[in-house]
């Protein structure tokens, strides 16, 4: 199934599929597909491909071929993000998404300069799906509700904060697959945050001596992570 374009539509697969709305018009008018093409297709629990069979002003029809099941990732990557600007928000979770994230919890904190409604969260979902097809990975990430700072309980064995400037601890040691990720905000963490956060059992990591904009060190340290995590032994 490498190689081949992917796309989020949710409803039980068949033999015979009818794609419209989003999914129809991006196939048709963007990618300019014709029949006898083959997609990938994702609802959420399985993944199928199936082979474009026609196509008209106002739905596509198509066969299957075959199907699997999402996997269930051999680790835990949960990031809690501390809310910003939706222009920041916007491509940060979709770069999550490409680097393999398993969940997205995002948090509002003292310096969060957003709120997140009803259409924000869907917004928040398809681009982290987006992310996540984009890389062809083979599970979708899961996307939490908005919390409270004090309303967070990381369940993974190992809690990282990156703050800029905070700590001693340079390149954090990563010897689990069950890693959390506390990122953000704009402007920084509050001192009653930093001490909430650490009581909770996050370690404060500063891997860089300069100060990254919130929107780059996301991607940066995210990143970093899920590379340590696939080359750790356990």
């Amino acid at each position: 199934m490498q190689g081949l374009k992917r796309f989020y539509y949710n409803v039980p697969f068949s033999d015979e599929l009818v794609l419209e709305g989003e999914v129809f018009n991006h196939l048709k008018n963007v990618l300019r597909c014709s029949a006898g093409e083959e997609i990938i297709l994702y609802n959420d629990v399985n993944i199928a491909r199936y082979r474009i069979d026609s196509l008209n002003k106002r739905r596509i029809s198509a066969h299957f071929i075959e199907e699997k099941k999402q996997i269930n990732p051999d680790y835990m990557l949960h990031v809690y993000l501390a809310v910003m600007k939706n222009r920041y928000m916007d491509n940060i979770i979709h770069k999550l998404g490409e680097i393999g994230i398993t969940k997205l919890i995002p948090v509002y904190t003292e310096n969060s300069t957003a709120t997140v409604n009803n259409n924000t969260y869907l917004r928040y979902n398809d681009l982290l799906i987006k992310g996540a097809l984009q890389a062809e990975l083979d599970f979708l990430p899961a996307l939490e509700k908005t919390v409270e700072i004090h309303q967070i309980n990381p369940e993974c064995d190992t809690n990282l904060l990156f703050a800029a400037r905070r700590a001693e601890i340079k390149i954090p040691v990563v010897t689990s697959k069950s890693v959390s990720l506390f990122l953000g905000p704009e402007g920084g963490f509050a001192e009653k945050e930093i001490k909430f956060l650490s009581e909770k059992g996050f370690s404060i990591v500063s891997p860089l001596s300069s100060v990254l904009k919130a929107e780059t060190a996301a991607v940066v340290f995210t990143g970093m992570v899920k590379i340590l995590m696939e080359n750790a032994s356990v």
